[in-house]
């Protein structure tokens, strides 16, 4: 098999209802010189038959810095892209323009912005994009410091990767450390803004309660810039 430029990164654990519409989405986009691994944490639903109709290579995953980590091990592509199941790519030039900017501006690791996927609750999806709005506002405003945040679908250099450790173990906000360790190393981060916004699920705002979940959020980050993480082991709360 010839090396291709990108290698996309999909952790899962039963996504067979999410997981269909983002490989559909990445099948149209016109930029094709890339590799897909879903990095699987033991689904008991369909989700690695639909990875492999789609012919995805299907690694053993886990929690998910372990299927990152996981999905790089052997990359010989130079760029890797981390996309949760739960995301569409929002056009077929998103991967080109978002791999333009990141090359152009030269940057190591990046994130992007996002909005939500409207959902049958109309009053509902009014909270829904003030939260990603509000969100978007403080990666771009945070992408220049030592405390940087992002969230998922996130485009990184591999050897960056390598060299920093990939993503710790974290129960949450893994990608937001990653983050601060690139820059902490030296190298450079950013958002992504002329590849326009992908779209994201609301099913954890939507399965949690969307006031618990701010709450929830708002308190994970500010204990975050107050430099406590929750590593797993050694934190109370838990991603599953």
């Amino acid at each position: 098999m010839l090396m291709k430029e990108l290698r996309i990164i999909i952790p899962t654990k039963n996504e067979e209802a999410y997981l269909p519409k983002l490989l559909e989405s990445i099948k149209k986009q016109k930029y094709k010189d890339f590799e897909i691994v879903v990095a699987d944490a033991d689904s008991t639903d369909k989700t690695k038959s639909i990875a492999k109709s789609y012919r995805c290579k299907v690694i053993k995953g886990g929690y998910p810095d372990i299927g990152r980590n996981n999905g790089v091990k052997g990359c010989k592509s130079p760029l890797v892209c981390f996309i949760d199941s739960d995301i569409i790519l929002p056009g077929p030039n998103y991967l080109n323009k978002a791999i333009k900017e990141f090359n152009e501006r030269k940057l190591d690791l990046a994130g992007t912005l996002q909005r939500p996927i409207p959902t049958n609750r109309r009053a509902m999806n009014l909270l829904y994009k003030l939260f990603y709005k509000s969100a978007n506002f403080a990666m771009l405003l945070s992408q220049n410091t030592k405390k940087p945040f992002m969230q998922t679908l996130i485009f990184m250099r591999t050897e960056v990767h390598k060299n920093v450790g990939g993503f710790p173990p974290y129960e949450f906000g893994e990608d937001s450390a990653l983050a601060k360790k690139v820059v902490l190393n030296g190298y450079k981060f950013g958002i992504l803004t002329k590849s326009g916004r992908a779209w994201i699920s609301t099913r954890r705002l939507e399965e949690k309660g969307f006031f618990k979940m701010i709450s929830k959020y708002v308190y994970l980050n500010i204990i975050r810039m107050l430099g406590k993480e929750h590593i797993r082991g050694k934190t109370k709360m838990k991603y599953w």
